[in-house]
């Protein structure tokens, strides 16, 4: 499940990206022509604004898509233990949800599918046994004072 939510992850982000870099400079030049042809001075200003606030949406999408692909490349690896991948699905849900708002209608619900795999993996991923956490270089309490009453 991990490396499906990798791959989905990467696709999300370049669908995204290209999305929003294309959408950026798109929206430049749209924008900048429309104003320029404009003959009314107060008509021209509303564009500009208009669309100077698409592309800080825009821009805002791209910082997402950004962070969601770190989240996403993380919760995917194999040295995630519960709790963290647990947190990481969560922020990739989030992500997802504001890369929607923000205009990536493509990618956002990719992250929001990808977020929901890596909690359910993780919810499915049974603990590991204290003993496999533990640090076999040091004896336990009991051995020491077993060593220390043989003395």
């Amino acid at each position: 499940m991990k490396a499906a939510v990798k791959i989905l992850v990467i696709i999300a982000a370049v669908v995204g990206i290209v999305w929003a870099i294309v959408g950026f400079f798109g929206l430049a030049f749209a924008g900048g022509t429309a104003a320029a042809f404009e003959k009314s001075k107060e008509t021209a200003q509303k564009i500009v604004s208009t669309t100077a606030v698409a592309m800080m949406k825009l821009v805002g999408s791209f910082i997402v898509i950004t962070a969601g692909l770190i989240f996403g490349i993380i919760a995917s690896g194999k040295e995630v233990n519960r709790i963290a991948g647990i947190i990481l699905g969560a922020l990739l849900i989030i992500c997802g949800v504001a890369a929607t708002l923000w205009a990536s209608y493509a990618a956002g619900p990719l992250y929001i599918l990808c977020g929901i795999l890596v909690l359910a993996a993780n919810a499915a991923e049974k603990p590991k046994a204290a003993e496999e956490k533990k640090d076999d270089s040091r004896p336990s309490k009991s051995e020491q004072w077993k060593r220390r009453s043989r003395k």
